[in-house]
């Protein structure tokens, strides 16, 4: 049983209902969803326990519907996808009246979701760790072996895929290619130009079977 009284905790919650904070934090994952009144509802919600001082409230769902401009079913849909991210907790309703709780936005889906994928951009945009080159090297070369009697056409031209250098030390995955009918032009393409997709995260337990598996997808819809 929890020694901190439940007014202690609401009081915590509510010094959290920074309204811009609240609004910085998710205008990003709202936009993608492409719901803003749904967003602005919830921020509506969240002034007024913010107003109130507690995180238990209730609003007037007849109201509300005017303000938005939308029928009483949207609001309670609304309220049901507000529960479902767990921004909110519904409690009972007594005729136009709907009481709800409001919870920590921060053990929320969305919050948690914006976390993993800034963290995940953190390691997109750290560099990669050489033992990382070193495995997509061997890859590489499996895959030269796999593609060595293929003729690849890029931009119009014949290409043979060459060998990778045991000792090559650049720090970016990508493929290159001689000409077949002038030996002595090269062309090179990065692992982003030739599948379109940007490097999986190292964090990803599969992301070098990801590497491997999208490089010769490409190469075979290049190759002849």
């Amino acid at each position: 049983m929890s020694l901190v009284p439940h007014a202690a905790i609401q009081k915590a919650i509510i010094t959290q209902f920074d309204i811009f904070e609240v609004y910085r934090d998710f205008e990003k994952y709202f936009e993608k969803q492409k719901n803003p009144k749904i967003f602005m509802f919830f921020i509506t919600l969240i002034t007024i326990a913010s107003n109130q001082q507690q995180t238990k409230i209730f609003f007037n769902i007849l109201q509300m519907s005017y303000r938005y401009d939308v029928c009483e079913k949207t609001i309670k849909l609304w309220l049901k996808e507000l529960e479902r991210l767990e921004l909110v907790s519904f409690s009972y309703k007594n005729k136009q009246l709907y009481f709800l709780e409001i919870l920590d936005y921060k053990q929320s889906k969305p919050y948690k979701s914006l976390i993993l994928e800034q963290q995940t951009q953190d390691l997109e945009s750290a560099p990669r760790p050489t033992r990382f080159y070193k495995n997509v090297a061997q890859i590489l070369r499996e895959i030269q072996k796999s593609f060595s009697d293929k003729t690849f056409e890029i931009d119009g031209e014949q290409y043979n895929l060459q060998t990778p250098l045991k000792r090559d030390k650049r720090k970016f995955v990508s493929l290159d290619f001689q000409n077949k009918t002038d030996c002595q032009f090269f062309t090179t393409l990065t692992y982003e130009h030739l599948t379109n997709q940007s490097l999986p995260p190292i964090n990803n337990p599969y992301h070098l079977r990801i590497i491997k598996s999208n490089l010769k997808k490409h190469l075979e819809l290049l190759s002849s």
